[in-house]
């Protein structure tokens, strides 16, 4: 099944941590099932958005990013999901900014989407083990998760069941940044 995600890709020193963390999970772990099927480390505004929708998606965006503001948010460090295998993610503080824009798509996709939001960008999951945590935790313990990062753009990936996931387009927020 192929939908569609609206994300906030990483950047500045958030994305050379996240990189890094993925990395060492690879090659210390083998630990690589995230950064094998994700061009690049990012957090979901929102999923599961049709795909036969992507044209009326690209044109909602296209509009809303021209109105919504460039923004900082901050890292809130590593966290864990518990799951079939733990899910270690950064957790992230969301300004109001970024949650305005994700209502604002949501309203306009008439709410037909999956709501089940956490703001979190996945370091490491299905290839995860709870045997193995401690010493992945270890690994990443030098790395700062609590660094600010602007947010400048948004983007469109396509996820599809056994393929990895591919950025189809992205917009920039074109109004000046705020700080929350």
């Amino acid at each position: 099944m192929k939908l569609l995600a609206v994300i906030v890709e990483l950047n500045s020193t958030m994305k050379t941590n996240a990189l890094e963390a993925w990395k060492r999970l690879k090659d210390k772990q083998s630990i690589s099932f995230i950064s094998d099927n994700s061009p690049c480390p990012h957090f979901m505004l929102l999923s599961g958005v049709s795909f036969d929708r992507l044209s009326q998606l690209r044109n909602i965006l296209n509009e809303l990013a021209s109105e919504h503001p460039r923004c900082q948010i901050k890292g809130n460090g590593i966290g864990i999901f518990v799951r079939d295998t733990p899910v270690i993610h950064i957790r992230w503080n969301i300004c109001p900014n970024i949650t305005s824009l994700q209502q604002d798509i949501l309203c306009q996709l008439c709410n037909e989407v999956d709501q089940n939001w956490v703001a979190k960008s996945s370091l490491a999951y299905k290839d995860s083990s709870y045997e193995s945590l401690n010493v992945s935790l270890g690994l990443l313990s030098d790395l700062d998760f609590e660094s600010y990062m602007h947010v400048e753009s948004i983007a469109i990936y396509r996820i599809e069941t056994g393929r990895p996931e591919k950025k189809l387009y992205e917009f920039m927020l074109n109004k000046l940044e705020q700080s929350s």
